[in-house]
C-alpha cells in the first residue's frame, strides 16, 4: 500500500504512484485524512482516486471521526464511494460511531480499533448486531496492533478473539472475515 504525502504536488504524487504501480506492483492506496490534515473528499484525493479507479486498485481510508465535520467523516467517504463505485474501498475502524452512514454503500469495513470500543460501550449483543448490519461479506479482520484506546498491546489479540468467539458467525463467515474478503480484494 502507498500512503499520501500532500507536500508533493498532485502531478508529482500521480507520477510516483504510477511508477510504484507499474514497476513495483503496488496494490493499493491508504488515505489517512487526519494525518495529512486534508479532508478525505478534497480535490487532491479525488484526483488520486481517479488514478486508482483506472488501475482497478483498492483504497483504504482511515475513519475514526471525532466530530460530524471531521476530515474522515463518513459522509465525506460516502461521497467518494458513490463517485467511484468501481473502487473497492476498505474503511478502517468501520467509520467508528458514524458507521450508519456506510451501511447502504458497497464498501468493506475493517474492525480495527473499534471492536473493543463498541463492546465496552454497547455490549456484545449490540456490537454483534452492528457487524451483522454490514454482513460478513463486508467485514475484514484487523486490530490496529499495537495501538488501542482501551487495551495494552499484549491484550489486543486475545481480546479480539474473545469478543468474536461470543458472536454468532458461522465457520464460513469466520473465514470470510479472517482472510477471504481481504484476499479477494488484493489479489
Amino acid at each position: 500500500m502507498a500512503d499520501i504525502d500532500i507536500s508533493n504536488s498532485i502531478e508529482n504524487s500521480k507520477e510516483n504512484l504510477i511508477k510504484a504501480i507499474e514497476e513495483y506492483k503496488l496494490n493499493g492506496l491508504k488515505i489517512h485524512p487526519n494525518n495529512t490534515g486534508m479532508k478525505v473528499d478534497d480535490d487532491y484525493n479525488v484526483d488520486l482516486l481517479e488514478l486508482f479507479n483506472k488501475y482497478g486498485l483498492p483504497v483504504f481510508i482511515h475513519s475514526y471521526p471525532n466530530s460530524k465535520d471531521d476530515n474522515s467523516a463518513t459522509y465525506r467517504i460516502k461521497y467518494l464511494i458513490n463517485k467511484f463505485p468501481n473502487i473497492k474501498f476498505i474503511i478502517s475502524h468501520m467509520g467508528a460511531y458514524q458507521y450508519e452512514e456506510l451501511l447502504d454503500t458497497n464498501c468493506y469495513v475493517d474492525i480495527s480499533a473499534i471492536l473493543p470500543d463498541y463492546v465496552n460501550k454497547l455490549g456484545i449483543k449490540e456490537t454483534n448486531n452492528i457487524l451483522r448490519k454490514f454482513g460478513a461479506e463486508r467485514l475484514i479482520f484487523a486490530t490496529d496492533y499495537p495501538s488501542s484506546r482501551c487495551l495494552a498491546p499484549e491484550e489486543i489479540y486475545d481480546r479480539y478473539f474473545e469478543i468474536l468467539d461470543q458472536m454468532d458467525f458461522t465457520e464460513k463467515e469466520i473465514k470470510m472475515i479472517a482472510y477471504k474478503n481481504i484476499k479477494n480484494i488484493i489479489q
